[in-house]
């Protein structure tokens, strides 16, 4: 298991620091073009190369019974499959979604929620520490999940925006793949700057800094379409 890990850390690093650098391209190229596209596949391939190494990792530390870091880094690679996924695959369904789309997103969002009770009983069940605060502030986020499956399939039929879901999919990774970063990566350097509860700042700034950009997005756009529609 030792061996396994070492072989795949640095994939795993080596995969995000390109997701870390490519995740900002695209905002800043033409939407749609040939080079928009071309750096959201590698992206793309990037992260679900994140993803597929932080599950070993993950099974690796949950064995070695490491369970914090198998339970944070599993958690934070269930809620990047789910948007990678989703952003992704909405854009096959311009013309509206199918019902298979909507049972595999509830499906993924109802794992999400289950892994979260599994979080909050855990971080509960010794008494709160200072890990376990990031464990319950992030299965909070997870249980946000909770309206989106109560949702029918007429009613998410409805509010499904292809365009939309496929940016707000991408910034939700780019959140998980920057808290992955803080949490694990930047530890380190950011250890001999902040201690004990201060260092739950970095752990949660990417998620409330993506928050806003994902409401100010969500307001702009919605802007942009009325005046399109008035216009």
């Amino acid at each position: 298991m030792e061996l396994l890990y070492k072989i795949t850390l640095p994939i795993h690093v080596a995969a995000g620091f390109i997701g870390l650098v490519l995740f900002w391209l695209p905002i800043f190229v033409k939407k749609g073009a040939k080079l928009h596209v071309k750096i959201g596949w590698g992206y793309v391939f990037a992260m679900w190369t994140v993803i597929v190494t932080a599950a070993v990792m993950s099974m690796i530390s949950l064995i070695d019974g490491h369970y914090f870091i198998a339970l944070f880094l599993g958690f934070l690679t269930l809620i990047t499959i789910e948007p990678l996924w989703y952003g992704i695959s909405i854009l096959k369904f311009k013309k509206g979604v199918n019902k298979a789309m909507y049972n595999k997103r509830r499906t993924l969002q109802a794992v999400i929620i289950v892994y979260s009770l599994i979080n909050i009983v855990f971080a509960l069940q010794g008494g709160v520490h200072d890990g376990d605060v990031l464990l319950l502030i992030f299965a909070g986020l997870g249980l946000t999940n909770i309206k989106s499956v109560r949702l029918s399939f007429e009613e998410y039929r409805q509010q499904v925006n292809p365009i939309k879901d496929h940016i707000l999919g991408m910034l939700t990774t780019g959140i998980a793949s920057y808290t992955a970063f803080f949490a694990f990566g930047g530890r380190t350097w950011l250890g001999e700057l902040l201690s004990g509860q201060l260092m739950i700042i970095p752990w949660v700034a990417p998620t409330v800094i993506g928050l806003i950009g994902i409401k100010w997005y969500t307001q702009r756009y919605t802007q942009q379409k009325r005046k399109v529609a008035v216009g």
